[in-house]
Order: structure tokens, then sequence, then C-alpha cells
């Protein structure tokens, strides 16, 4: 633990809804745990006056204005991957990163914020390398750091929403002993994103955006019965594909387990569907893992916003 006198925050938002965590370190028959508070908020956040106005309740109503934050950035251009190339100088791998992200990223990486981290030698004693990479434009980032600046919030830390679900699953696995791929779904208002990540494998992390608008099926309610029973069919097949493909590309067990995070992720005919990949379906318990008091929603809801403020309380995955 860094600093018993501090307290650590966790923010993640997307464009209809809002959460927030404060973990607040407490003595627990002679073990340091958590105390951890959260607050969700509703709204519509595509309009920046209310993402900044609900950022601003949060920080008010959590008391974290002088806590060390962590939030996520998400969207089409902020990518994630794990590479190979061989050992050199940082100029030279930066180098080696660029020419490789250009065959696969859909924007300019030349111009783009990079930043990669080693996770250790692809094979021992060779003299390749395996590297954590994260890319982002410029102008996601700077918006991204911009709007918390309006919200009076200075993150020590802005992660890459794919580094920060993996960070979430790796907290799990170390609670659990559970070993092999972790397979995560994180449920958003109009996009999902799933993981597939062996946190014992360098090189194994995989995931894909999968456009599904949770919103129109759990919130607006206008769809026919029919129609959101096709949509949410939908989402199992991309998700059974997925895992597939990772069956016939990459090596290793994958546990026969999906955990769900992410605004809709306790709703009960989502999981009940998901059902249907022949895996068994659970939250992302991440936060019942750390804390001494938890609310049964907090599981999975606030798994993201919990895992960020591990990240800058204990360290963890460099994403």
């Amino acid at each position: 633990m860094k600093n018993s006198v501090h307290t650590y925050a966790g923010i993640e938002y997307d464009i209809h809804s809002l959460r927030a965590v404060k973990l607040t370190p407490v003595k627990n028959q002679g073990e340091f745990r958590w105390q951890m508070e959260q607050r969700e908020l509703q709204g519509d956040f595509n309009k920046e006056p209310e993402l900044i106005t609900a950022l601003k309740d949060a920080v008010h109503s959590l008391g974290i204005k002088k806590a060390i934050i962590a939030t996520t950035l998400w969207g089409k251009q902020a990518y994630v991957t794990e590479l190979t190339p061989k050992k050199g100088t940082p100029s030279e791998l930066r180098t080696a990163v660029q020419f490789e992200l250009r065959k696969t990223v859909p924007f300019d990486v030349t111009t783009a914020l990079l930043e990669f981290h080693e996770i250790g030698e692809a094979v021992e004693g060779s003299d390749m390398v395996n590297l954590a990479v994260g890319v982002v434009v410029p102008q996601l980032f700077n918006n991204h750091v911009r709007i918390h600046e309006l919200a009076e919030i200075k993150p020590e830390l802005i992660d890459l929403l794919p580094f920060t679900i993996c960070n979430a699953a790796r907290e799990t696995c170390l609670s659990s002993g559970e070993s092999g791929t972790s397979v995560i779904l994180h449920v958003g208002s109009e996009v999902s994103t799933l993981i597939l990540n062996d946190m014992a494998v360098p090189g194994s992390l995989y995931h894909r955006s999968i456009y599904f608008s949770a919103d129109e099926i759990f919130v607006k309610s206008e769809l026919s019965e029919e129609e959101v029973s096709r949509r949410l069919m939908s989402l199992v097949e991309e998700v059974s594909r997925t895992i597939q493909f990772y069956h016939k590309n990459y090596s290793g067990s994958v546990q026969k387990c999906l955990q769900l995070c992410g605004v809709h992720c306790n709703q009960e005919l989502l999981v009940s569907t998901l059902g249907h990949t022949d895996f068994t379906v659970v939250p992302l318990n991440v936060p019942s893992s750390v804390a001494t008091n938890l609310p049964e929603k907090s599981q999975g809801t606030f798994a993201i916003a919990c895992s960020l403020a591990l990240r800058v309380a204990e360290g963890g995955f460099n994403g």
C-alpha cells in the first residue's frame, strides 16, 4: 500500500452513465482493507455541460477532491494490443511498434500518443520482448483532460479501457487463484468491449469492440420483444465467434466463465441470453475481493471504477 493517509478514487463513464468509487484504507482484524464508497449518475453525457456537472457531483458527494484519482479513456481512436518486437533502445522499439501498428490501427499512428511497457521476454533467453501497447489520437486524449480540468479534476492516471478491464480481471484472478484465459465482456451504453487474456502469458491479449446498443434495450424500451431477442442473440453470436477465433489462434486453456461488467451487466435478460454461449455468466466481482463493505449492486457495475482506484492505490498492470 502506498500511504494509508490517502484516499483513492476511480471514475468511469460512457454516454449515459457515470460511476465513481472511493477507497479509504481501514484496519480490519489486524490487516488493512478498503472501505468503499460509490456513486452512480445518469444523464446525457454527449452534452459536455451535463458531463462536467456529473463529474463535479461525484467528486463533491464522495469527498474525493483531494483524492488520488484514476480515469479511463475509450473511443474509436484509442487502441491497445500486445506486440513482440526485437529488443532495442526505446527509440528503436518505438519505430518497430509504429511499423506494426500501421498494419491494424485505423488512424495515423505517427501523430498519435503512444505508450508501451515491457511485460517480459517472449521466450527466455531470446532477443524478443513482449510489450503492452496503448495508442490514442491527441484530440481524444486532450479532450478527456480538458473536460476533467473543467470539473476541477486532475487524474493521476488516465488508462485505456481494455487495459482497465484487464487489470480488473487480474484482481479477480489473484483473489480466486484461477488460471487460464479470462473472458470479460464490458457492456456499455452503445458499445461493448470483449477481452480475452491470460494474465500469466504475455502476448495473449485479444480484444474487440462490439457495436451493441444496450441502452435501446434496457433504457428506452421502445423495441418489440422479437427485436430485443434478435439483438441479444446477435451479441451472443459475436461473442461466440470471437471466442472460437481465439481458440484457433492462441494457445492455452480458456476459463469456462464469462465475466460481465459495465452499466447493464446485472440485467437478468442479458445474463440469461449470454448463457447460450455455454459459458457460466457471472459479474466481474472486483470490489468484493478488496472492500470491507459491499452493496450487492456493486458486483460488475462498479468493477471498472474500483479497479481504477486500486490501480493508483496499489499499482498494477501497466497499460
